[in-house]
């Protein structure tokens, strides 16, 4: 594996726990909300304003994710195009290398 191929790897590992540990925060946030209950009870509209600002605040985070999966896409593209790249070279300089040993082997 080369540079290149090891970043995207970890690029993606990155992207993906990020997401998970985001998600199970978000899990354990409303099953705890859910399992503990305190105070006496609000009424209807307070509870439905609460239920708008939960839903916002969901809808920020979900944004962030969407705009930071939209700069790490190009870039995704941009690494493999990279690695296509760099294995073309390599191909070529072991190549090189083949016809150089056989030059030294022709003039000894």
């Amino acid at each position: 594996m080369n540079t290149l191929q090891i970043v995207s790897a970890a690029i993606s590992m990155i992207c993906t726990i990020i997401m998970v540990v985001i998600a199970w925060v978000m899990m354990y946030r409303v099953n705890r909300t859910e399992v503990s209950f305190s105070g006496t009870p609000v009424d209807k509209t307070e509870f439905e304003r609460h239920q708008q600002e939960n839903r916002e605040e969901h809808e920020k985070i979900f944004a962030k994710f969407e705009a930071v999966h939209d700069r790490i896409n190009p870039l995704e593209s941009d690494i493999s195009a990279l690695c296509e790249a760099s294995d073309i070279y390599i191909t070529r300089l072991v190549q090189m290398d083949t016809k150089i040993d056989r030059l030294i082997e022709r003039t000894k």
